[in-house]
């Protein structure tokens, strides 16, 4: 869903109040009412009650606003699959806030109500969809084999990718993304991404959705410049199409499901070694994990190398042990400048600048809230009350908040002695001034307590 092209706006309303996106069946509804209840708070002055009715709205305009000036960005494609189920949340602030309102005077009942009566609304809506929440179905046999191949054959520290054709590959594989559960399965890291937030190097990523596409000799050229090794590929069309140039060799085939290897162009390094250069060079993998490579490396002339990294400012590139110049390529991937002769280049993941000021911004927020905690006088329980709109009856909140002054037997219970704030009374049963305030807003809450 979250991948998908974004439909006209008109078709996305209509699938969310139709319960087909986003919410189940006849919750918009309810979603509606609420807004009205915030529209209400509005109009008696709870300003702040606006921006939970506006925002989800706001939000909407802005990303269609975003896709139509910059259809092409990568991220104004996705601003509004990926936050729309953030802005209806909010949305549901004002459904809750209604329901707090309307049952408030019950106090614990009320509260129970308010649950019991959400719980009613989550069961009596998830009808078809009931059955979505089960046990993923067994894998395919071929898919099980193919995921032993994978971790087998493919060397530690290189990647696989699998060849996406949805919905064919899952429902060879009868799991939904048999790219990332051969990752699990196999312990080998793959290309394959989901989501464009996941990487800089966003073409690489994105590439096994469009081997098919482009001739096979360009895919192989693509892939070992990335570190891929090995390519899974789950119908015979796929496995067809690769085989066309020389570069992939067949490893194993059942079925349809087959792993084929990926071998590197004459005169350049292997892709498990994780390095691509532009001139002729060999390379070899000495040790490769998630922050820390070395690799060695033999070029005929000195040349621009590039690292099947993520490009990062965090990345440190030696070169027999001095540092080497780093940059981001095209791809956004980790490059660098490779001198002729033999070489020992070393990959690290370290701190940068912006880390520290991030810890030490976290540190000063830590140390200003412990203080303002500790300076800070404490509350008396009659202020707490009024806040939260707590009325004084027999002994319960009012007779701890005053002791007698609720009308209490005096004794206040476990919270006696505890409120300064609410003058004594001059009776156990008349207070000369209220022991808690029976109406009032919450301050803290955008749509306060009517």
């Amino acid at each position: 869903m979250t991948t998908w092209a974004t439909p006209p706006l008109a078709s996305r309303l209509a699938d969310i109040a139709g319960g087909r996106y986003l919410l189940r069946p006849d919750v918009a509804l309810f979603l509606l009412a609420g807004w009205v209840f915030g529209v209400a708070r509005v109009s008696r002055n709870r300003r702040w009650a606006v921006a939970l009715v506006l925002a989800p709205a706001g939000f909407i305009l802005l990303a269609r606003f975003v896709l139509h000036r910059y259809g092409d960005n990568a991220i104004a494609v996705q601003l509004e699959n990926r936050g729309i189920g953030l802005v209806t949340v909010i949305a549901l602030f004002c459904l809750a806030a209604g329901m707090a309102w309307a049952t408030r005077r019950a106090r614990v009942l009320g509260d129970v109500a308010a649950l019991v009566a959400a719980g009613v609304l989550v069961v009596s809506t998830a009808g078809p969809w009931v059955h979505i929440a089960r046990q993923m179905a067994v894998p395919s046999r071929g898919i099980q084999d193919a995921a032993r191949v994978v971790a087998a054959d493919v060397p530690s520290g290189a990647r696989f990718a699998e060849v996406r054709q949805f919905p064919d590959d899952a429902n060879a594989a009868s799991v939904p993304h048999p790219d990332f559960w051969l990752i699990q399965a196999s312990g080998r890291p793959a290309l394959n991404e989901f989501n464009v937030e996941s990487t800089v190097a966003t073409e690489p990523a994105f590439l096994p959705e469009h081997l098919l596409d482009i001739p096979a000799a360009r895919a192989a050229d693509r892939l070992a410049g990335v570190g891929v090794t090995h390519v899974v590929a789950a119908t015979a069309r796929a496995r067809d199409h690769l085989l066309a140039s020389d570069r992939f060799t067949m490893v194993w085939q059942e079925g349809s499901w087959s792993v084929l290897r990926v071998s590197p162009s004459d005169g350049h390094p292997d892709p498990a070694s994780q390095l691509s250069t532009v001139g002729p060079a060999s390379a070899t993998l000495q040790r490769g994990d998630a922050e820390h490579l070395r690799i060695g490396v033999r070029a005929a002339t000195a040349t621009d190398a590039t690292v099947a990294l993520g490009w990062s400012p965090r990345w440190r590139v030696t070169v027999n042990g001095r540092r080497a110049r780093a940059h981001r390529d095209t791809n956004g991937m980790v490059a660098f400048r490779l001198p002729a002769g033999d070489s020992v280049v070393r990959v690290d993941f370290g701190g940068d600048p912006w880390e520290a000021v991030g810890v030490l911004v976290t540190v000063l927020t830590l140390v200003v809230g412990v203080l303002l905690v500790a300076t800070r006088p404490p509350a008396s329980l009659a202020t707490i009350g009024r806040r939260r709109g707590w009325r004084g009856h027999g002994t319960g909140l009012g007779d701890r908040a005053g002791g007698t002054a609720a009308g209490g037997d005096g004794s206040g219970g476990p919270w006696a002695g505890t409120a300064t704030a609410t003058p004594t009374a001059t009776s156990s049963t008349t207070p000369t001034a209220p022991a808690l305030a029976t109406t009032g807003d919450h301050p803290d809450s955008p749509l306060g307590t009517p």
